[in-house]
């Protein structure tokens, strides 16, 4: 089976907490951790092929990278928290090589997570940084009560896994199919066919959009050119960064400012 990639959130700058009722969603997966409070019915997940099952006031666990679905067999009303991790950059390199314990824990008084869920909800009457301390405590107290273990290095989706975390940590250098393959062990024929069976595009689009992305990043909070701008995320040149960004949001850096 085919896995979407969802580029879309890992492109989100803040975390967003919003309400799903009877959700449903095929097969995905992407960087940001995903937490789902279930207010009341019954959510089924399938998490890297484990079933979870999960009732009022308990909450779904899905770590980075993991391949996920969702199923309301009769009705479900829930909070959803994705999390990037541009906004956690110190629980990131904690949680490098590993992933939560378990997909499932239970709240309650002790616990108390669902306020945490509830301030990420005020999005307009929270500030960046009080939405940045919730997302520490959640995922501190998570860590607290269900641990973390190393993944298997082994399996084709870990690979995926590998390769988009040094991806965003190395974006705005020279990688090239043969570099990655080399450092994860594979022949070139071989990474390739993983990685664009998983993310449906070739490893050239695909940092291209990466790099789109943080430098939409550095256009919304800094003061820079956008040449220094091309050149900081790894472009070769201003015109090839022009190029990338109209294919990736289908506008130019100033249509889209403008309109965003």
């Amino acid at each position: 089976m085919n896995y979407q990639y969802e580029l879309g959130r890992d492109g989100m700058t803040a975390p967003v907490c919003f309400i799903e009722r009877n959700d449903e969603c095929l097969p995905h997966f992407h960087a940001a951790v995903e937490l789902v409070y279930v207010l009341s019915g019954e959510l089924e997940s399938v998490i890297d092929g484990r079933v979870i099952t999960a009732r009022e006031n308990e909450i779904i666990i899905v770590s980075g990278f993991a391949v996920h679905s969702y199923h309301t067999q009769a009705s479900s009303e829930c909070m959803v928290a994705i999390i990037p991790m541009s906004i956690v950059p110190t629980f990131q390199k904690t949680s490098a090589d590993k992933r939560f314990n378990v997909e499932k824990c239970t709240d309650d008084e002790e616990f108390s997570l669902k306020s945490m869920f509830e301030f990420l909800m005020e999005q307009s009457a929270a500030s960046r940084e009080a939405k940045k301390g919730a997302c520490y405590y959640l995922l501190g107290r998570l860590m607290d009560k269900v641990g973390m273990v190393s993944v298997d290095r082994n399996a084709p989706a870990e690979l995926i896994r590998q390769t988009l975390r040094y991806l965003e940590e190395h974006y705005a250098e020279d990688i090239t199919v043969s570099s990655l393959s080399k450092r994860f062990g594979y022949s070139e024929s071989r990474f390739s066919h993983i990685f664009n069976s998983y993310l449906h595009c070739g490893l050239r689009q695909y940092i291209g959009n990466l790099r789109c992305r943080h430098a939409l990043l550095l256009m919304r909070e800094t003061d820079d050119t956008y040449l220094e701008i091309s050149e900081k995320v790894g472009f070769e040149c201003i015109r090839s960064f022009y190029r990338a960004f109209a294919r990736s949001y289908g506008k130019t850096p100033s249509e889209y400012l403008k309109e965003c």
